[in-house]
């Protein structure tokens, strides 16, 4: 079972005060929980949210299952990225990728797209243009003009 009681301790808190933190989520469950409960359980365990290195990490792990040829397991990864920090440009572009090698084009324009708004790095800006049109050529649509800059 899992629960979000006591995620904003874990987020105001972190892994610095960690006696504090666990004081107040056992506060939170035994509000929340009868006792009958919570002597049921085997163990409560806190996770805390992914740093922006293990976040890199995933996305560049993703990155490595890509160029393997699983795709499967690079989009589980990129999108486990996303969950955490929806503007990720990096898992968006592989995304966009992933989504024209299925042939969804719509799709990859969307996450190229939201990639190209989410002030990606400067290096990757030509390759999100290239892709994008790529699926706009694909699809038939006409592409929108793109702002100077982007």
């Amino acid at each position: 079972m899992t629960s979000n009681l006591g995620s904003q301790w874990i987020l105001e808190l972190g892994v610095d005060q960690r006696e504090e933190l666990e004081r107040r989520i056992e506060e939170a469950l035994r509000l929340h929980f009868r006792p009958e409960f919570l002597n049921r359980l085997d163990e409560i365990v806190i996770f805390h949210s992914l740093t922006r290195e293990q976040l890199r990490e995933i996305v560049d792990l993703g990155v490595c299952y890509f160029n393997l040829g699983d795709t499967a397991a690079a989009e589980k990864l990129f999108q486990l990225a996303l969950a955490r920090d929806p503007n990720q440009p990096v898992a968006l572009f592989n995304l966009g990728i992933v989504s024209q090698q299925r042939g969804d084009h719509k799709t990859a324009l969307g996450y190229l797209h939201r990639a190209l708004m989410s002030n990606p790095p400067e290096e990757m800006k030509k390759s999100l243009m290239d892709a994008m049109q790529r699926s706009f050529q694909a699809s038939g649509a006409t592409p929108p003009p793109i702002p100077e800059g982007r």
